[in-house]
């Protein structure tokens, strides 16, 4: 008797995945082509970021030779250029009461 449920219970089985082995096999071709799709979408974008690279290298260099022209430094040298840059001495600051 545990023998022919057990046989019945995989006969059951194999039923099941035969019922579903048309709609698996749809879904496989199906996965194939969109793949092969988005191969294709992915080469142009590669190619097309290549393109936008190159085009933004020249850009750049173009930028980068007017701005040679017209130099700015954000950090420029401060201070009297008669007595020079350098200052010497100490910085007092008052303790915010954290060492009282």
């Amino acid at each position: 008797k545990y023998f022919h449920a057990q046989c019945n219970f995989f006969q059951d089985g194999l039923k099941a995945v035969e019922s579903l082995k048309p709609s698996i096999e749809k879904l496989s071709t199906d996965l194939h082509t969109i793949k092969q799709v988005q191969d294709e979408e992915r080469k142009q974008l590669i190619q097309l970021r290549d393109i936008l690279k190159s085009a933004l290298q020249v850009d750049q260099k173009e930028d980068s030779q007017l701005r040679q022209s017209t130099t700015y430094s954000l950090h420029q040298p401060q201070g009297n250029k008669e007595h020079g840059t350098e200052r010497d001495g100490s910085l007092y600051k008052k303790s915010d009461g954290i060492r009282k």
